[in-house]
């Protein structure tokens, strides 16, 4: 259990108590090499106070409330660096990708079409699609994102040979957009 969850089980705190879990929130790395009268000078209280409340948010003193902090601040530290390796991870893997992909044919369409349009099938697909969209407006390639499956219907009817639609899945699937997708193909 984080200190966050510890804090919200109490039901009321005093408004020292407030001060010191201001401090001790914003400053967890700094507290943990703390004594309680240092703690206590810097946020303006006693270390009685300091005590009181390790043992409102369930430790025997401020020394198991510090160990307890620790142990929590190496935990942030360790995901920290494993989301920042998966994050490395996934940009190599996308650069190796855009290395091998043929980009050249897409790059055409975008280039040549009359009028675009994007769509993305969820909530993470659609927040692609305005990244997408917005990185094109730099260079002067002006889309329109459809917002629901209902627009692309209409879309989907009235698009020209000359159009374009991309639709962003990550899934590749839902039988909505893969029907609507056949029908794209079909009119080329």
């Amino acid at each position: 259990m984080r200190l966050e969850e510890r804090i919200n089980q109490v039901d009321s705190f005093s408004n020292t108590e407030y001060v010191l879990l201001e401090y001790l929130i914003s400053s967890k790395s700094k507290v943990i090499n703390m004594q309680a009268a240092e703690l206590a000078k810097h946020t303006f209280t006693s270390p009685a106070s300091v005590t009181r409340l390790s043992q409102k948010l369930g430790f025997s003193g401020f020394n198991e409330f510090k160990f307890f902090l620790k142990q929590e601040v190496n935990e942030l530290k360790a995901n920290k660096n494993k989301s920042w390796h998966l994050l490395q991870s996934d940009i190599e893997k996308t650069i190796n990708l855009t290395d091998e992909a043929n980009l050249l044919p897409i790059s055409r369409l975008i280039a040549e079409a009359k009028t675009i349009f994007v769509f993305g099938t969820d909530w993470g697909e659609r927040n692609t699609a305005e990244l997408f969209v917005r990185n094109f407006i730099a260079v002067g390639i002006y889309m329109t994102i459809i917002p629901s499956v209902t627009e692309l219907r209409w879309v989907s009817q009235k698009v020209q040979k000359e159009d374009l639609i991309i639709i962003i899945s990550y899934s590749g699937e839902g039988k909505d957009v893969t029907e609507i997708s056949q029908l794209l193909k079909l009119k080329k």
